[in-house]
């Protein structure tokens, strides 16, 4: 692992609705999970092309050190952008890094 390519900042978390005590309404809020360094990349080679026929070309790839408690379906920001978390690959003894597929929430 070459921590020079993790150069991205990410911050991993959920919206959870709490009821603000003045209007008696249901509000979302950003609840921080975990704050870490990122490598950012796109499929290449034979993974495009795996991704092009499941139609998942817009997807982003995310590598980060390896964590407890991340789960599909949580929320990740980058650049001030949501992505929601797909499926999670974790990696090997030799290659200790976490691969989370995200796809950008519009």
């Amino acid at each position: 692992m070459n921590p020079a390519k993790l150069d991205c900042r990410i911050e991993v978390g959920q919206n959870q609705s709490v009821k603000n005590p003045e209007t008696k309404l249901n509000e979302k809020v950003w609840v921080s999970f975990h704050s870490c360094w990122a490598e950012r990349y796109e499929p290449t080679g034979r993974a495009l092309f795996e991704a092009a026929v499941s139609h998942l070309e817009n997807e982003v790839f995310f590598n980060i050190r390896p964590k407890d408690g991340i789960t599909p379906g949580m929320l990740l920001k980058y650049k001030g952008e949501e992505y929601k978390i797909g499926p999670i690959r974790y990696g090997t003894r030799k290659k200790n890094l976490t691969s989370l597929q995200c796809r950008r929430v519009e």
